[in-house]
């Protein structure tokens, strides 16, 4: 069985917006089978998103959230996109590398947490948050976080 999925998007498009960026992630994971409730999961990341910012520094940002339906496992989406967008609403964040936990509700998500403490301890090294910036795309940064946590 899988412990987790991880989906990587390479996003172009230039984001007004964190809320627009993330109906487009939310739209990515319902198509990819990851999630049934667009519109519940987009509700619940911008909630989290409001009790406080999410990036980490060096261009990076780690939104997370839970649903309810859809793969009983964690997924984690590597987005690298092609302009920085805003992250934060004093401007001092920019970002243009997101890893995004999807977990789902069902189990107090014990794995879940887990997989999200590893890679946010990986993402504290400032060498390794530099070294996966300048990777060419997101499927690359995805591979790398895979070898880090097998």
């Amino acid at each position: 069985m899988k412990e987790s999925i991880i989906l990587n998007f390479d996003l172009n498009e230039k984001y007004i917006s964190k809320e627009e960026l993330f109906k487009e992630i939310t739209k990515l994971l319902h198509n990819n089978n990851c999630i049934e409730l667009e519109n519940k999961f987009l509700e619940e990341l911008l909630y989290r998103e409001s009790l406080g910012s999410t990036a980490i520094g060096n261009e990076f940002a780690i939104p997370h959230a839970t649903y309810e339906k859809g793969a009983n496992i964690p997924c984690i989406i590597v987005c690298k996109l092609k302009y920085s967008i805003k992250w934060d609403d004093a401007g001092k964040f920019f970002v243009k590398n997101i890893i995004l936990f999807a977990n789902p509700k069902l189990e107090v998500n014990k794995k879940g947490l887990k997989l999200m403490a590893s890679i946010c301890r990986t993402l504290a090294n400032e060498e390794i948050c530099i070294k996966m910036s300048n990777m060419k795309c997101s499927k690359e940064m995805a591979n790398f976080i895979y070898d880090k946590i097998k």
